[in-house]
């Protein structure tokens, strides 16, 4: 997995309310089980990522959270 990916994905998650992996794995060109284990890579390294069940799941990222600058 590469770093870029990860940064795309986070950014689709903070322009986006929720998107479901469906969605993501055909963003990327990758299963669903890669974007759950991005996602887990994510929140591993203190990304505020969730993931919700139902007609309107998805993954999403905590509203209030914030990329830090200082890492660019």
């Amino acid at each position: 997995m590469s770093q870029q990916k990860l940064f795309e994905l986070v950014y689709i998650l903070l322009d986006k309310k929720s998107i479901t992996a469906k969605k993501l794995s055909e963003h990327f060109g990758v299963s669903e089980r890669t974007i759950y284990r991005w996602a887990e890579s994510l929140a591993e390294a203190g990304v505020p990522v969730y993931s919700t069940q139902g007609r309107a799941g998805g993954f999403a990222i905590a509203e209030n959270y914030a990329l830090d600058k200082t890492i660019f």
